[in-house]
């Protein structure tokens, strides 16, 4: 019974010094963003992992200084051990190793849940497999702790914990991260990188804005009237921003060459153009019969010529001018606002109003929705505009009112019937009247009228 309970204490001994170990060592091992004076007024925060996008960066020490290798904004490996690879976000402001897993039998990488690297005893051959913290880099270190835990573990040995020994815990190395970003200026150099597409796309922009075009039109749709700015639409092809740069230098020493190369460039610049495939434009459907390839910036810079046919127009919620009238009222539409006119010295009291379109009639009835309907003083109006009657210029009159992809010539072929029909009442009188006229309409007078 004695030996029962002297084993049981001794494994509940064993355990408490390992829970204890296992707290020392990570007290002070963190890998939590933190901080670090940079100097100049610059600060930066340093931790682990990396964010989810953003940029990477090759470094390499040359034995008596850090130099920057490359710069890119996908992920990099380094060919050498004297080379560590660094994360900077977009904003700048944060700074982390790139370590890439080298598998759960070489180290175990935690992350914001422990906030510290676990690395085991693994065969030589397999230390510098992948980049990881628990093999040859510069930018991991031993936690703080680890140092007075080399005591503890040789006690815990004694207590059969010999299993734990094979275990260390490592940080990042925030002051050789530190060291390397201001021997580099590595920030400096990542910003020029970041800025050098978008520098790139506004001299596109500028080489096609300011270029010399000899546009060629053919307007086949018969309501051109000469209001689009055809190379606006032609793009820029092949354009695609280098995913990395080789810099081999510091940081203000790319951003100096990028400037001058950018500088340089800019001189002998051709811009690589493609020209969209039957585009709409302003309710025009178009066509780029001739498209330039390429604009060269080089002096002197020589027109570009282009190619367009206007080949037909989309015309929508399109009706005809209107006016009408009877011995009692008239009613007047412009293609927006029916008004509806007294002309007699009664009180005219109007009971329903009803559209006609080619062979579809509408009428309305209900006077909550519809302005026009109800009592109209002695030579007075009424007037709505059509906008504030959709109930009554609805599907399909409004199918009928648009004219997709029409031209000149299959307008002259086409009319339209076009009225409207009143119901009313004379002052006391119960006897109805009714005003109704239609029109006919060439479609082609109708569009041009519309032709805005």
């Amino acid at each position: 019974m004695e030996k029962i309970f002297f084993n049981q204490f001794h494994l509940i001994v064993r355990w408490a010094i390992l829970f204890a170990l296992v707290t020392m060592l990570g007290a002070c091992a963190t890998n939590k963003s933190k901080s670090v004076d940079l100097g100049n007024g610059q600060s930066v925060n340093i931790g682990f992992p990396p964010e989810s996008s953003g940029f990477y960066a090759i470094v390499e020490n040359t034995g008596n200084q850090w130099i920057i290798n490359k710069i890119s904004s996908s992920t990099l490996k380094r060919t050498k051990d004297s080379q560590e690879v660094l994360f900077v976000n977009h904003s700048f402001n944060y700074v982390s190793p790139a370590f890439t897993s080298r598998g759960g039998f070489i180290d175990k990488e935690a992350g914001a849940g422990t906030d510290y690297f676990v690395c085991y005893v693994i065969p030589i051959d397999d230390q510098n497999k992948g980049y990881s913290p628990c093999g040859k880099t510069e930018l991991a270190m031993a936690a703080t702790v680890d140092t007075i835990a080399a005591n503890v573990i040789g006690t815990a040995i004694t207590f059969g914990l010999g299993a734990l020994a094979a275990h260390s815990k490592k940080m990042v190395n925030r002051n050789m991260v530190s060291k390397i970003l201001k021997e580099t200026d590595l920030l400096t150099g990542v910003r020029a990188f970041a800025e050098y597409p978008n520098k790139l796309k506004a001299r596109h922009a500028d080489v096609i804005k300011t270029a010399k075009w000899d546009v060629k039109l053919t307007d086949k749709s018969g309501f051109y009237t000469g209001n689009i700015d055809f190379p606006s639409l032609i793009q820029k092809s092949g354009f695609t921003p280098r995913q990395s740069l080789d810099v081999n230098g510091n940081g203000n020493e790319f951003k100096i060459a990028l400037e001058s190369r950018f500088k340089n460039e800019s001189l002998h610049y051709k811009v690589p153009l493609s020209c969209p495939d039957n585009p709409k434009h302003k309710s025009f459907n178009l066509h780029f019969s001739k498209c330039p390839k390429v604009i060269d910036a080089s002096p002197p810079r020589k027109p570009v010529s282009v190619g367009v046919i206007v080949k037909s127009k989309d015309f929508s919620d399109i009706y005809p001018a209107f006016s009408g009238k009877d011995r009692n009222i008239s009613l007047d539409f412009d293609g927006s606002n029916i008004r509806i006119t007294n002309n007699i010295n009664k009180y005219i009291n109007v009971l329903s109003t009803t559209v006609y379109y080619n062979n579809v009639v509408e009428t309305s009835e209900d006077k909550s929705r519809n302005n026009l309907l109800g009592s109209i003083p002695p030579q007075a109006f009424t007037e709505e505009k059509i906008s504030s009657l959709s109930f009554l210029f609805k599907s399909p009159i409004k199918g009928l009112a648009n004219y997709p992809e029409i031209t000149m010539a299959k307008a002259k072929s086409k009319t339209i019937k076009f009225g409207f029909a009143i119901r009313y009442q004379i002052g006391e009188s119960q006897q109805y009247e009714s005003f109704f006229q239609t029109k006919k309409y060439r479609l082609a007078d109708v569009l041009l009228a519309n032709n805005r």
